[in-house]
């Protein structure tokens, strides 16, 4: 019976029993919508520029151009990722991307906190 229904999906969208699966499997002609990337990028911030892969950087340039895009920032540890890099964060308004979560294993930042004063900071760029 499942082979009919599979074969013939438009015969049996009014089935008592198949009628789910049926319509289900009934091809319908919904219209993706599509969103043009904007032509000028919002700024964000990087940390640590430098040791970015160029592969990281060109995906948030993307990302960033995205019309649901309110902010975002490039880590210190950001590499190439599947769809935003990893170690990029990204802001939306009233939007969520699948694709934005990484899939590294023990990929992360950590912070430690010492009992020092900021001028100390100030002392490790100057040199």
């Amino acid at each position: 019976m499942l082979k009919a229904v599979l074969a013939n999906s438009k015969d049996y969208t009014k089935d008592s029993i198949w009628s789910k699966v049926a319509l289900t499997l009934v091809p319908t002609e919904k219209k993706s919508i599509a969103h043009a990337l904007f032509k000028n990028r919002i700024d964000y911030s990087i940390c640590g520029t430098e040791a970015i892969e160029e592969g990281a950087l060109n995906q948030m340039e993307i990302a960033i151009k995205l019309p649901i895009t309110i902010a975002g920032s490039l880590m210190p540890d950001a590499h190439q990722g599947y769809g935003l890099p990893i170690g990029g964060v990204l802001a939306t308004n009233n939007g969520v991307i699948p694709y934005g979560v990484g899939v590294d294993i023990g990929c992360r930042m950590c912070l430690t906190a010492y009992p020092l004063d900021e001028i100390f900071l100030d002392c490790i760029v100057a040199t």
